[in-house]
């Protein structure tokens, strides 16, 4: 692949060779050249759900940035539980 690089684009610099390795290696097990991220999210579980969802019910009208704050969580964690529970916030008339 190195030469192949090389007699194609003359004029470019050539990347290292490790670097077409990576991405044969990766198309060989994923079938892409970039590795999937394995995250595990570790402020979404059955507790911080159930925390976030009480606080939901118990006052509607909250915000989530004021859940998140009461709670000690990020507002992005707050917001993929609610998403996640597929809950809407109700409107104050």
């Amino acid at each position: 692949m190195y030469i192949l690089y090389k007699t194609r684009y003359p004029d470019r610099p050539c990347p290292e060779h490790t670097r077409f390795y990576v991405l044969y290696k990766n198309l060989q097990e994923y079938g892409n050249f970039i590795k999937p991220k394995s995250r595990v999210s570790i402020a979404i579980n059955d507790d911080s759900s159930f925390s976030v969802l009480a606080k939901l019910i118990e006052n509607p009208h909250v915000s989530l940035r004021t859940v998140a704050d009461e709670l000690n969580m990020t507002y992005s964690s707050v917001q993929r539980i609610a998403k996640k529970h597929k809950y809407h916030a109700v409107p104050v008339n």
